[in-house]
Order: C-alpha cells, then structure tokens, then sequence
C-alpha cells in the first residue's frame, strides 16, 4: 500500500465525515477575490497568500473543474466559488455547498505545491458532490456520492484505488457488496466511513477497470434518488442492467482483484492503528467545542497532529516504532475523555 494511500486511509477515519462551515466573522478584514470566467477564488483578508500562490491555485482549480467535467461528459454550474473561511475550529474540513460553492477550512495554502496539491485533492472530490448535486439533487446514496468523488480525486490523483480495500479483505474486514453499497453516511460510526471512502470507490474502480468509462457513467447517470421508492432494489438493478452481470458475479469478480493485491503487514498495522485512534472520539470533541464554545487544549490538538503525522512516517516504511504510536494513542484517547469530561462534568454519561 502507497504512503500517500495510508495517509488518505487516515484522513478518511479523522477528518473527511466532520462537515460544516463557518461564516466571516464580524470585523475581519474584507476577502481578497482572484477569479476567471469558470471560478471565482475567496482568501482571508488577513492572510498574505503569496500572488503567485493565489494566480497557481486559480489557474489548477480551473483545470479541475475542466478535469471533473470532462470525466463525466456534462457541465458544472458556474462560476464555481471556492471560499477560504480562515477557520479556527478543532480539526477544520472542507465541504461542498451546493449549487456551485465549496467551503474550505483548511486555511489557504501557502506554497505553490500545496495549491496545486489542494486542487488536485480537496478541490476534485468537492467539484464532483457539486456535479452530482446537479445529477441527482439532494438525496441520493452516500455510498454512491463519497465513492464516485474519492474516485475521482483518486484517478485525477493517479494513486491505486484498491489498495486500502485489499488491506480489509486480507483483515476480513469488507462487509458483502449488498451492504456497502447500502451504507449510510453515520457520523458515529468510523469504520462506515472508511468503507465509503475506500471500500466504495475501489468497487466503482473495479467497474471503470473491467467494464469501460462508458459503463461507469451510464451508472454516474442514473442512480436513482435514495427516497424513491423501492430505491435500493433500483440500484441493485441499475447496476447489473449497466454491466450485464449480477451483484453475486460482480463481487466474486472484485473480491478476486483484491486478493491479487499485494498487502503488506505495515499497511495492516496502519488500519489498526487509525482504529484505535478512532476511539478518542475527536468527531465529537469538534461538536462539543462548536457547540459550547470551548477551545480544545492546543497541547492535545499539537500532539494529535503529531500522532497522526507518525504514523504517516510509519505507514512509509519509516523507522518508527508501532508499539509507541500505540503508547501514545492511548495517552491521547484518555486525554481526549478528560477533556471531555472537563467539558461536560464528570456525570455525564455516556
């Protein structure tokens, strides 16, 4: 398994299901616009992002745009307006606004590689929810919107789509594809989270690879809204309509490209150590710091940081040890409970 695929598979269980934005905040400085005829780009008045940083990270967002519009065959609704908020909050997101706006948290990049390296991450998946907004409306599967946008970031990223997958079958870990494909979106539920964004863009990958880009977008096309009656049923038989194949076939099919998969025990330990990260439950510290308005303690938000950068070293073969990220996630988890705890009282129960 790839570095960079580790550190997505991380990302993925830490930061990528925490959504919500942030408005400009009364009396901060009026924001600094950059724009062509197909986007429009928003940074923090208060930040000095370098002119050339700004003009790279125009000029790639368009690319995406044309990028994501060409993957698909159709058009997105523009101008598409990408907003820098400059948020403070506990592990900032980005998110898609739609009809043609993404919220980024993040702060603004600084460098030239980080732009360009924004755009092709961040910027790819956020375009495609607002492209398939436009397809589908508001309601539709989110095994279907999260697994054609990491898709698509992942194509346009040129990683390996399976590799994470692979990891979980060799766990015994991939739930059947009935199930994945039904999945829901539960925010307290790390382990649905990986599947969405992992397990779900491997199957499609798997489609794009045995079938043809045509097949993939005759799906894209016609998935069918979640409130729809008999909806699950519906999609079931769209994809066996588009493919020729039944849901048994196509699933011993994909089941056997993962095997074929090579996968390491580094990449195995990765996954295991994202999962005992899972427990400090940071998704709902960020809820309790929004909500009550208290600033989580910068120490534990610095060494998270740290934490999460270590095992990124170790996922890349780094001479980092497992049994101390182990030791130290821990540590992190009991520190995340006494924070809690300092928040809400010693009572709460949970």
């Amino acid at each position: 398994m790839s570095a960079r695929v580790l550190r997505a598979v991380g990302w993925i269980l830490l930061a990528i299901s925490f959504f919500g934005c942030s408005a400009w905040a009364a009396g901060q400085p009026a924001p600094i616009e950059i724009s062509n005829d197909w986007v429009i780009v928003r940074f923090p008045g208060d930040v000095n992002v370098p002119l050339d940083v700004q003009r790279a990270f125009l000029e790639c967002l368009t690319d995406s745009v044309e990028y994501v519009e060409g993957f698909f065959g159709s058009c997105l609704s523009k101008p598409v307006k990408y907003v820098f908020t400059g948020s403070k909050r506990f592990f900032p997101m980005s998110r898609a606004s739609p009809p043609h706006e993404i919220i980024d948290e993040l702060g603004p990049p600084m460098t030239l590689e980080e732009a360009r390296r924004r755009c092709i991450t961040t910027a790819t998946h956020e375009l495609v929810h607002l492209h398939s907004y436009g397809v589908w409306g508001d309601h539709s599967f989110a095994s279907m919107s999260e697994g054609f946008a990491q898709l698509v970031k992942i194509l346009r990223s040129q990683l390996p789509p399976h590799d994470t997958a692979a990891a979980l079958h060799a766990m015994g870990r991939l739930p059947s594809l009935r199930t994945l494909l039904t999945t829901g979106l539960s925010l307290s539920e790390p382990e649905r989270v990986v599947l969405l964004y992992s397990c779900t863009p491997s199957f499609l990958g798997f489609i794009y690879e045995e079938f043809g880009r045509d097949t993939l977008i005759r799906i894209y096309d016609n998935v069918p809204s979640y409130t729809a009656s008999a909806s699950t049923a519906k999609l079931f038989s769209l994809i066996e309509e588009c493919t020729a194949t039944s849901l048994e076939e196509l699933e011993s099919k994909w089941r056997q490209a993962l095997r074929a998969t090579e996968v390491s025990e580094r990449a195995i330990a990765v996954i295991e150590l994202w999962d005992e990260l899972s427990h400090a439950g940071l998704f709902r510290l960020r809820l309790l710091s929004d909500h009550l308005g208290v600033e989580i303690d910068p120490a534990f938000q610095e060494e998270l940081q740290s934490v999460v950068a270590d095992i990124d070293r170790y996922g890349r073969g780094e001479p980092v040890s497992r049994e101390e990220l182990s030791r130290r996630i821990r540590r992190l988890c009991e520190w995340a409970e006494e924070i809690r705890r300092a928040m809400l009282g010693p009572s709460e129960k949970d």
